[in-house]
């Protein structure tokens, strides 16, 4: 799991320069290991029931994909890792210990590397995302954000406050609180707001999900959170046709600037009706929706800033429809509030972070993995529990 998150990381840092590749390559052999873990670990320990199902659908869509585009890109790659560094935490079932020490072992490699390209020590290929203010003022001089080791704000705030959460909810001693100031303190520089807004929306689904208990309601609620993730991006862009535009400054605002790119890059994928391949497989890139909104000095933009709308751009209703159906099996086993309340968190963050999930964030993805299978442990406890109880009314009626 230390490789996989350290790979990773090199890779983000070098994504838009040549060093790239030695990265992604060995990202794609990590993969390969990953999904050979899934199979022998999990014939000692029992592979999911719908592992094989979640494997062959996913491999399906990538080969057709990749087939119908006559290519094989990174984003194709990166749906294969995604959900293999998933089923590697479902079968390999780290204890909350170990988890919870990579963790904080990566993210503290992370920061201190994001200080020295924020100071400017490790020169970046690129440009660095980052905003000014003049009239604040830090040691006399005018306070810059602060970002993450891949040059931008939203490299970090998500990162930073997710690390502060696992470990108010599971660290220990010292240690525990080091990194939740260490983790608010690196997002508040940010001067982010909206991964708080993540945060408290997060809190509100909790406490309605613990509110309806479990059974059928509780059920339908998860989906409806995750379907409103996912298609945040079009209901966004809905409610400003239907109003007539009249709203749209009031989302710009709530979206922290993102609305007018998510308008122009919907545009641009319906301007793509005629193409039954870029609509329903993708196009294994977001580049190809890069819009220019006027105020980007000429760069066109091709982040969406909304990981679901990516999902939509580069894998298609198809690709865009089985991880939605994917994340809904995943909130829907989980039993525990804190397990749920983190990947909300999550959930929420990707509204308006392209970071969220992708291949420099597998922490992500490795924790998502440990709630499933926790829950699933639980679960199976439970009815062994239940079947045990059963048995021995049984015995003593006779």
């Amino acid at each position: 799991m230390f490789t996989i998150c350290l790979i990773s990381m090199a890779a983000g840092f070098f994504s838009t320069s040549a060093m790239k590749w030695p990265f992604y390559g060995s990202v794609i052999v990590l993969t390969g290991f990953t999904y050979g873990s899934v199979v022998t670990r999990g014939l000692e320990v029992g592979i999911p029931r719908w592992a094989p199902m979640v494997v062959a659908a996913v491999g399906s869509y990538v080969l057709f994909a990749a087939l119908a585009n006559r290519y094989v890109s990174m984003a194709y790659l990166e749906l294969l890792f995604l959900v293999g560094v998933f089923l590697v935490a479902v079968t390999c079932r780290p204890t909350v210990e170990q988890l919870l020490s990579v963790s904080n072992v990566v993210f503290s490699v992370y920061l201190l590397l994001s200080v020295l390209v924020y100071v400017e020590v490790i020169p970046l290929a690129r440009e660095l995302a980052l905003f000014e203010y003049g009239d604040l003022l830090v040691l006399g001089l005018p306070f810059r954000t602060f970002v993450g080791f891949y040059g931008s704000t939203a490299a970090i705030d998500v990162y930073a406050l997710f690390v502060a959460a696992i470990n108010v909810l599971y660290g220990r001693g010292v240690q525990r609180w080091l990194f939740v100031i260490l983790g608010v303190a690196s997002s508040l520089a940010t001067l982010r707001y909206t991964p708080l807004v993540a945060l408290v929306l997060a809190l509100i689904a909790t406490a309605g999900w613990r509110s309806l208990g479990p059974g059928f309601g509780r059920r339908v609620y998860v989906g409806l959170l995750v379907v409103s993730c996912f298609a945040s991006a079009m209901l966004v862009v809905g409610a400003i046709e239907w109003a007539d535009y009249d709203v749209l400054d009031t989302f710009q605002v709530l979206t922290s600037g993102r609305s007018p790119i998510w308008m122009e890059m919907v545009n641009a994928f319906r301007a793509d009706a005629n193409s039954w391949t870029a609509v329903w497989l993708g196009t294994g890139t977001d580049e190809v929706y890069a819009v220019d909104l006027g105020f980007s000095h000429g760069n066109l933009i091709a982040n969406p800033h909304n990981v679901y709308l990516e999902f939509l751009l580069k894998y298609g209703i198809i690709g865009w429809s089985l991880l939605l159906v994917f994340s809904i099996m995943v909130f829907s086993a989980l039993l525990r509030a804190g397990h749920f309340f983190l990947a909300a968190l999550l959930m929420l963050s990707g509204v308006t972070n392209l970071h969220t999930f992708g291949f420099f964030y597998p922490l992500y993805l490795l924790w998502l993995g440990w709630f499933h299978a926790m829950s699933e442990a639980e679960r199976r406890s439970q009815q062994v529990t239940r079947t045990g109880q059963g048995r021995r009314h049984q015995w003593m009626a006779r």
